[in-house]
């Protein structure tokens, strides 16, 4: 883990390692993580405080069905290039408002 590390760097990293020992157990989950393909844990990825933000209010605005809510939070997040988790998080919302 870099020292200089952001939360987003942070997280990508935790969920890497939690799945690597759930494959490892030969437990892991069933279904197709589409973020692993894209996790790069190598480097700090530097998403701005701002997308952060909008991206957890959206997804308080999905814990309460108020999927516009998601739907602008997720992109408002998409400002960051680096923030794919938010393009991956608009697509669920968009399937389940559906």
């Amino acid at each position: 883990m870099p020292g200089d590390a952001d939360p987003v760097t942070v997280a990508r990293a935790v969920v890497t390692g939690v799945l690597g020992v759930l494959d490892e157990l030969g437990v892991r989950p069933a279904w197709n993580d589409p973020m692993a393909a894209n996790v790069n844990v190598d480097r700090p990825v530097r998403v701005s405080d701002e997308a952060q933000r909008a991206f957890f209010r959206a997804l308080a605005s999905e814990e309460r069905w108020n999927w516009e809510g998601a739907r602008r939070g997720y992109q408002a997040a998409l400002a960051e290039p680096a923030f794919w988790e938010a393009s991956v998080a608009l697509g669920r919302a968009a399937r389940l408002r559906l």
